[in-house]
């Protein structure tokens, strides 16, 4: 009985001296590319001469967005932001991570970033889908939770920004190409009408022919340009979107309880700490024959 309660002190103590950790989290899900419907649309183009110069959104790719959200300038501005704790003056994340560096230090700042992605910010993506997670884990569930938030807006914010701006290429680009194809459309209708007209009684097979090859030409511009066009205003209803190609699964967490240690954890340090013992105990009162030979 001795033992066993020296065994829960034990575990206790230990349980009390491992430090807290609190895990605050989120997840995204970058949105599929309708590949199929715009390298057809991009292919009936090129086939006339008209580039669309489309490409899939890389920006939306799970890795690209690992990178996106562990980039310099991100970790920078994590490291600078102040933030006010329970009962505590606001300070500089850098002073509540690593409370014994100097921010001013270009090597310990440094450093910093480096630990902030080794040992407290893990973007990773999921195993069974495009899922990307965001887990910040800390001493403090609050601060936890504001540097998960922070990582998590800014990331979202990047992708949103440079999406917006592609976009509003494409869109340009597009607004071009389609005001080409309606002048040459119409000179093409304008050539049919005239050619028409000086052959109105003409009969002979080789000017049905041309006429035929001149209504021909205009089917397939008036095709790619209605084309261009239904693409161009699919791409003025993405420009005005806030959320281009990212769906939020779980927003920021603020945590509750602590991740590490747990209950469970002491639970298996006590029931350890007394096998332990017990084979300690047995192997001492055994005892072991000697055999002669």
């Amino acid at each position: 009985f001795f033992i066993i309660l020296f065994n829960l002190f034990v575990s206790f103590f230990i349980y009390m001296l491992i430090p807290n950790e609190f895990k605050s989290y989120a997840s995204i899900l970058p949105s599929g590319n309708n590949d199929s419907q715009k390298s057809s649309l991009s292919s009936l183009a090129n086939q006339f001469g008209y580039n669309m110069n489309q490409s899939t959104n890389p920006l939306t790719d799970p890795n690209v967005i690992k990178h996106i959200a562990k980039n310099d300038k991100l970790s920078s501005k994590i490291l600078n932001y102040n933030l006010s704790l329970t009962n505590q003056e606001p300070k500089e994340i850098f002073y509540l991570l690593f409370p014994k560096q100097d921010i001013n230090n270009e090597i310990h700042f440094e450093r910093a970033k480096e630990s902030l992605y080794q040992n407290i910010i893990n973007v990773y993506q999921d195993l069974e889908s495009s899922i990307i997670h965001f887990e910040v884990t800390t001493n403090d569930k609050n601060l936890s939770f504001e540097i998960c938030k922070l990582i998590f807006e800014d990331t979202i914010s990047i992708i949103n920004d440079f999406t917006s701006e592609n976009n509003i290429k494409k869109l340009n680009f597009l607004k071009e190409r389609n005001e080409i194809l309606r002048v040459e459309l119409l000179k093409q209708q304008n050539s049919l009408k005239e050619f028409q007209e000086r052959n109105r009684l003409a009969q002979s097979p080789s000017l049905q022919l041309e006429i035929s090859k001149l209504i021909t030409e205009i089917q397939i511009t008036k095709s790619v340009y209605v084309s261009l066009r239904t693409e161009e205003e699919s791409l003025s209803i993405e420009v005005s979107n806030t959320n281009n190609g990212i769906f939020l699964i779980d927003s920021p967490y603020l945590p509750k309880d602590k991740s590490f240690p747990r209950l469970r954890n002491l639970i298996f340090l006590f029931v350890f700490l007394n096998l332990l013992a017990l084979s300690l105990y047995v192997l001492k009162n055994s005892k072991i024959s000697r055999i002669d030979y």
